[in-house]
């Protein structure tokens, strides 16, 4: 259990060893382009990095990204005694003998914030299936959306490691942190001490959303459970979004009114559900919400057929359970054709009070192309067979593309039929969905080099 009745004086000194350490430079190193989206590095990819850093940041690396035990006199010779007493007894790692291992948790370099967290379950020192301390790309999306001013208030519900609050706390004079699990409220507290933020401008309440919470905020940030979720599936509560993965958005939508001053700002971030139009949690906003502004970024869309995917491979991880693929795969397609959910949009929200008439604007940042697409053949362009196994496309003479025959027979068959229906859905569930991918890709190329247009 990770404690945060910590001395601050132990914290912020631990804080400032990992600033003056070579840590955070090597993890961004690491993380490359990346490094603003994705937090998580493939941990194949850090192991063979590793080869080319000193022997005592490689055990850093090693002991605080990666989870791996370490001999206690390494340890005590690179931290120092005070350094490694105190994440003993924050509950960070343990004592075995002559090695110390962490438990559960790594320290990540996210901005110029280093945060404890849980330890992915993709990373093979992982002691739990299912994080109570989460931050994944979607946490690095919002921190970058929210509008730096001047604040007087801000609150950060489902708070997790506190990255938002933390992110935000210099442009506040207060900020509010709300946390559930109790793992992640001492981890928001801890996070605070380590990045040597004031306890008189930051405070972390345990409890549900607007339950722990009575004044008005200048701004409120959120970063709510909402993977869409079977009802008779069990799911971690830190992703358990409902069936519409809207459930927890409603109640934090349904506060903005009591909660957020006049003229002030609400980001969130979510991955949603959503029609050829729209994500519904622009339907859900619109509910309840009269007036003010709702900004839609939409930072991508896929096919709901890729979220199935996706959700079915975590449940058999978590229940370690493979050979039940297809059945979560089914459960996740009923669930979203009674929803007539279409597609899921990676989205940031940002609400503006105030007391005009309600108005919604959209950023729509993805494909054009889906399954339900209908296309033709540009005028102009032949299609004739240049070899046994490719064929070409002409333009008054001249060569636009070069292809097989699969594409070819997608080209010649174009029709009045969507994409949708040109796929065999009586293949596997994992060829059906590599077959999507690789068709809307064909045809996302095909257009880029003038051979179809979208109807």
């Amino acid at each position: 259990m990770l404690r945060a009745d910590i001395n601050n004086n132990k914290a912020e000194q631990f804080g400032r060893w990992l600033n003056e350490s070579n840590y955070a430079f090597i993890y961004k190193s690491m993380a490359g382009i990346f490094n603003t989206v994705e937090p998580w590095i493939e941990e194949k990819q850090i192991e063979v990095m590793l080869n080319d850093l000193s022997a005592d940041d490689s055990c850093i690396v090693e002991f605080f990204l990666l989870g791996y035990g370490k001999e206690k006199s390494e340890l005590l010779r690179i931290l120092g005694r005070e350094n490694y007493e105190f994440l003993l007894e924050t509950g960070f790692a343990s004592e075995n003998e002559n090695l110390i291992d962490p438990q559960g948790f790594c320290i990540l370099p996210i901005e110029d914030l280093f945060l404890i967290v849980s330890l992915p379950s993709c990373y093979k020192n992982a002691k739990q299936r299912i994080s109570d301390i989460y931050i994944g790309s979607d946490s690095t999306k919002l921190m970058k959306y929210i509008k730096k001013g001047t604040y007087e208030s801000i609150l950060d519900l489902c708070a997790g490691s506190g990255v938002q609050g933390l992110n935000v706390a210099a442009y506040a004079d207060k900020v509010v942190e709300v946390e559930l699990n109790d793992i992640a409220y001492n981890a928001a507290l801890l996070n605070a001490k380590i990045n040597g933020v004031s306890q008189d401008k930051y405070e972390v309440r345990k409890g549900d959303l607007y339950n722990v919470v009575t004044e008005k905020f200048d701004c409120i940030i959120s970063n709510p459970p909402f993977v869409p979720v079977p009802k008779d599936i069990t799911f971690p509560l830190c992703g358990d979004g409902g069936e519409d993965g809207l459930d927890i958005v409603r109640t934090i939508v349904g506060g903005f009114e009591k909660f957020l001053k006049p003229s002030g700002k609400a980001y969130m971030v979510l991955e949603c559900i959503g029609n050829e139009e729209k994500p519904y949690v622009v339907d859900c906003m619109k509910e309840v919400l009269k007036t003010g502004i709702i900004n839609v970024s939409m930072i991508n869309r896929q096919q709901i057929e890729f979220q199935a995917d996706a959700s079915a491979k975590i449940a058999i991880s978590i229940y370690n359970d493979p050979q039940n693929y297809d059945m979560y795969y089914k459960a996740w397609m009923n669930m979203f054709i009674r929803n007539n959910a279409t597609y899921i949009y990676p989205v940031v929200v940002e609400y503006v009070n105030n007391d005009k008439a309600l108005e919604v604007n959209y950023l729509r940042n993805y494909s054009k192309w889906s399954l339900d697409s209908e296309f033709e053949v540009t005028s102009g362009v032949e299609i004739s067979e240049c070899n046994k196994q490719y064929f070409a496309a002409y333009e008054k003479g001249k060569t636009k593309a070069v292809f097989d025959e699969e594409v070819k027979d997608l080209l010649e068959n174009s029709g009045n039929k969507s994409i949708r229906t040109r796929i065999k859905d009586c293949m596997d569930t994992g060829a059906y969905i590599k077959k999507i991918k690789s068709t809307l890709k064909a045809v996302s190329g095909l257009e880029a080099q003038g051979i179809i247009v979208k109807k």
